[in-house]
């Protein structure tokens, strides 16, 4: 970014982009008779969140305010999105035209099982090569037709059936952050 660009940055907009599901565009595994195959997810949707003027020096003046940094001589520091635009980051990139994206999740003790409860699991989850390993096993014991046994799973779809499909529900975001 170049430093004429960093002065103007006063007023701060935060656009959503969309949100991607855990189990869009899964690589293709070989296909077999027990596995169910991975299913397409609905393209996701956009939003747009424009910050007033007026807003947007609010929250820039509260993030300068609550900045406590000590930097070394020569050095600048200047908040750029304050907190409340850019919130739990997992990754942050910014474009050639100084527009700042992150990605953000919220799939905390969601996304994963927890092998220790499952403890008939244990051996065959040593031998996983791959993440493909890993998923035929998840597809083959929380199968649909697996629902009943596996009452220890949320049905995060609500589609009435505890299965793998419950371990893609959740969804992560994109956002972009840019000054217009």
């Amino acid at each position: 970014m170049q430093p004429t660009r960093a002065r103007k940055l006063l007023v701060p907009v935060i656009l959503l982009t969309g949100s991607c599901r855990a189990a869009s565009a899964p690589p293709a595994a070989p296909p077999q008779a027990d596995v169910p195959a991975a299913q397409a997810v609905a393209p996701f949707p956009r939003s747009t969140v424009r910050l007033t003027q007026p807003d947007a020096a609010r929250l820039a003046r509260a993030g300068r305010d609550s900045l406590n940094a000590t930097l070394a001589e020569g050095l600048r520091l200047e908040v750029w999105a304050p907190e409340g635009l850019v919130f739990d980051p997992v990754a942050i990139t910014l474009d050639s035209l100084g527009r700042a994206y992150f990605t953000r999740t919220e799939r905390f003790a969601n996304s994963e099982i927890d092998i220790r409860r499952h403890p008939d699991w244990m051996i065959e989850s040593m031998t996983f090569g791959d993440v493909e390993d890993k998923r035929r096993f998840y597809q083959r014991e929380l199968a649909p037709e697996n629902s009943a046994r596996n009452i220890w799973l949320p049905d995060h779809n609500k589609d009435g059936s505890r299965d793998w499909r419950d371990l893609t529900a959740h969804s992560e975001g994109i956002y972009r952050v840019e000054d217009t």
